[in-house]
């Protein structure tokens, strides 16, 4: 009984051999082993199928060898959603010039099964896939030399509704295969090439365009000032993509008025907008744009009007702050600065800095008030110090106001210092005689000193006063007649005194001769960085400033200076135009604006340096949280005896901003990473299946975010237990059920492993094929190996 039974599993497997089929790829086999597309039936032209008629497509074999079993699959289908009655596949042969099915070539003396089948469907819907089988048992079926039509696949009726879509014959993969098989003698395995894909345009001669509505705009926004004028009307222009149609406009906002109300396209409408007695907000409306001749009436355009408070304007006093201490000494007196509005409105105003040496307080306030400014010198050595007080108040028409700060600590004994101790001029011919250049002499150090001006320039014709004692600013006067363009002239100017240690000390002048020189330009003064709470690096926005030269003398290489935690530049120093970008960082820092600032130099630009604002603005989510979770359920197989494993899945808010989640559960099976969290979080943790055997355990538990508008979520993880590779029904035994699953599922595409696709893989291989089916036999019936990974 035995040796009948296995007769019959060969008997299977010679035909499965036929039936493992894929897409043919790049192939060592010989080009004489093709299959290839000979002829096509139902066409209007080279590349266009005529609607409402059959196509149908007549395929050649070729192959130099004798072989005993071929499996090839072809799919019909269409990129573009095109629709056809049904498919169908034919073995019989055609000859040149015949339309209609001609002899068998392909007859019973070369292949005992020869047979078509509708793997997947044939309802014109998706793909049609189709797979000609042929088997030879008993002595080599398809000769050397054959070259022959042989086959054909026929799509049906091809639908007009399909007009300008695409209609494809192609190779097709159906499982278990990779590749088309043809087996010759000797058990070898040739693996044939094709030549498609091949498409065609679907053409309906009685096609005729549809109409619809065309919008020039989607949205329309307007911004004014409460009590202040209305904003300019706009346009927006209403047009068909075929003839003309007759349409209606809808809205019910009383701010704004549209004309005209109906017409015939194309139009322009004009849309007007009444801020009479509006109060401070965002209003939203529609305008509701019909033509019910249209196939996609109505169309709408969204309108947003912002009106905003009235502007306040931000007034300080003193417009700088210059502290100075010596080293390791007392702290210099603290400063007051009086902030007011000097306009209408309110002026909601708040105070920022970036360096740890000063201190501000308080730090906000409404219109006028003062704000103690101190500064701390503790464990600063010698040096200048710069930080920059900025007063903000969004609505302010001057938004926002620098205040300079300067920290010197000096030394106890004199030491000379200047503001500037390298001077770049630039000479912009054809004048010879720059502006004059101000040094600030002072002192460095402890003490007093005197000093005088030394120099033995022809160019540097003046320095007022030429004496004095510090501090004290020295006027310096230039005249290079004779200068030629292109030219770079350094002179030197020597501070003398008697009294400070670092006497003689140098101040340098470059001056650099030039046509027309370079003139820093920035497209935006100000950068804003809209960030919302909760955000994480891959929600985090960006701006820009573009540089371009207004003038001449290139290169004009910029450096960018700045000490930030707000955010981060693509480049610090570049040659112009270039194109500045500023990535906002993710702080912690709470809800509010803040302002850091970007300083722009260049040598040889004329108005260097310049300054660009960074405004970061750490704003709340501004719609209700709605929960969003990867997957709700987590569907996991395993076998039994496996050690724990982890899964995940994502939970998030749907729009910006924070949401906080947490769930509890009692899932003896699971333990979860985290039971809390605020997005973007993650839910998971280990599986351990344990001492869990054959069987299917499923539990679940809620995911709550109070702010979410679907809080509750009900997460199901479901857990599925199989003990033996093989066992494809799932039943915990290995018997000929299993074998007849396995001939279902690798012939018929049917009845899959279950629970999980590698409960098939007998012999570890990574894929389920036909020798995990041999594998399989051997062992229920020839006492071959137990299939690897089974206990027993």
């Amino acid at each position: 009984m035995k040796s009948h039974v296995l007769c019959a599993v060969v008997g299977v497997l010679v035909l499965a051999v036929a039936s493992v089929s894929g897409q043919s790829g790049p192939s060592p086999a010989s080009p004489y082993f093709t299959i290839s597309l000979d002829r096509v039936y139902g066409l209007k032209g080279p590349d266009t199928i005529l609607a409402g008629n059959d196509v149908r497509w007549i395929l050649r074999l070729r192959n130099d060898s004798f072989n005993f079993a071929v499996s090839n699959g072809f799919r019909v289908y269409s990129p573009d959603g095109a629709v056809w009655d049904s498919s169908t596949g034919d073995t019989l042969g055609w000859r040149p010039g015949d339309p209609t099915p001609g002899q068998a070539i392909l007859s019973k003396a070369n292949f005992d099964l020869q047979y078509v089948i509708n793997r997947f469907s044939n309802d014109g819907l998706d793909a049609d896939t189709i797979a000609f089988l042929g088997a030879k048992i008993s002595s080599p079926g398809l000769p050397p030399g054959f070259n022959d039509t042989a086959w054909a696949v026929t799509a049906h009726k091809v639908h007009t509704a399909s007009h300008n879509l695409h209609l494809c014959i192609d190779s097709s993969f159906f499982r278990p295969g990779g590749t088309w098989k043809w087996v010759a003698s000797g058990g070898i395995n040739r693996f044939p090439e094709w030549d498609g894909p091949h498409c065609y345009l679907i053409f309906d001669t009685g096609y005729v365009p549809p109409a619809n509505i065309v919008l020039s705009e989607d949205t329309l926004v307007f911004s004014a000032i409460q009590g202040g004028s209305n904003p300019a009307s706009q346009n927006f222009d209403i047009t068909s993509s075929a003839g003309p149609l007759n349409f209606t406009l809808t809205e019910n906002a009383t701010w704004m008025s549209k004309a005209p109300i109906q017409g015939t396209t194309p139009r322009n409408i004009l849309v007007t907008i009444n801020i009479t007695g509006l109060t401070t907000g965002v209003y939203f409306d529609s305008i509701q744009v019909d033509a019910p001749p249209a196939l996609n009436s109505p169309q709408f355009v969204y309108v947003k009007l912002t009106v905003t408070p009235p502007p306040s304007l931000i007034v300080v006093n003193p417009t700088a702050f210059f502290f100075n201490a010596l080293v390791n000494g007392a702290n210099p007196a603290p400063d007051t600065l009086a902030i007011s509005n000097g306009a209408g409105g309110t002026l909601n105003w708040s105070v920022t800095h970036t360096e740890s040496w000063l201190s501000l307080n308080p730090t906000s306030g409404v219109n006028s008030g003062e704000v103690v400014v101190t500064t701390d010198i503790t464990g600063l050595p010698i040096g200048i110090y710069y930080d920059t007080i900025l007063v903000t108040d969004p609505n302010a028409t001057n938004d926002s106001v620098k205040v300079p700060v300067r920290l010197t600590i000096a030394s106890d004994l004199p030491l000379i210092a200047v503001d500037s101790a390298f001077n770049y001029i630039i000479v912009d011919l054809p004048s010879t005689t720059p502006p004059p250049r101000d040094i600030y002499v002072h002192n460095a150090g402890g003490g007093t000193y005197d000093f005088t001006i030394q120099e033995s320039s022809s160019r540097i014709v003046g320095a007022v006063p030429s004496s004095g004692t510090q501090p004290q600013t020295v006027q310096v006067s230039f005249d290079l007649t004779g200068a030629l363009a292109g030219q770079n002239l350094y002179d030197t100017l020597w501070v003398v005194s008697n009294e400070a240690s670092n006497s003689p000390f140098p101040v340098v002048f470059q001056f650099h001769v030039v046509n027309n020189p370079a003139i820093m330009h920035f497209s935006r003064d100000t950068i804003h960085l809209n960030v919302y709470e909760c955000s994480d690096s891959t929600s985090v926005p960006s701006d820009f400033t573009v540089l371009a030269n207004f003038g001449a003398d290139n290169p004009l290489t910029v450096t960018a200076t700045y000490e930030s935690s707000l955010f981060f530049l693509n480049a610090t120093q570049v040659n112009a135009p270039f194109t500045f970008y500023a990535t906002a960082r993710v702080t912690n820092l709470p809800l509010g604006t803040y302002y850091d600032t970007i300083m722009f130099s260049a040598l040889n630009a004329i108005n260097s340096p310049q300054y660009v604002i960074v405004e970061y603005n750490k704003i709340p989510g501004d719609q209700t949280p709605v929960m969003s979770i990867t997957r709700t359920t987590i569907i996991t197989p395993r076998q039994e005896d496996s050690g724990p494993f982890p899964i995940a899945t994502d939970i998030q808010n749907v729009y910006p901003g924070c949401m906080p989640w947490s769930f509890v559960e009692t899932i003896p099976w699971f333990e979860p990473t985290a039971t809390s969290g605020n997005v973007r979080g993650s839910i998971g943790g280990l599986v351990s299946p344990g001492s869990l055997t054959l069987g299917t355990y499923r539990d679940s538990f809620y995911v709550e975010a109070p702010t979410a508008s679907n809080s509750p979520q009900k997460m199901v993880l479901e857990l599925r237990i199989w003990r033996f590779h093989g066992d494809m029904d799932w039943d915990g035994v290995l018997d000929i059920s299993d074998i007849t699953q396995y001939v279902s599922y690798l012939f018929s595409n049917q009845s899959p492993p279950r629970p999980e696709y590698i409960v098939g893989d007998c012999n570890c291989d990574g894929v389920v094929d036909i020798a995990d089916l041999t594998y399989m036999v051997l062992y229920l019936w020839e006492g071959g190996p137990i299939p690897c990974g089974n206990p027993y």
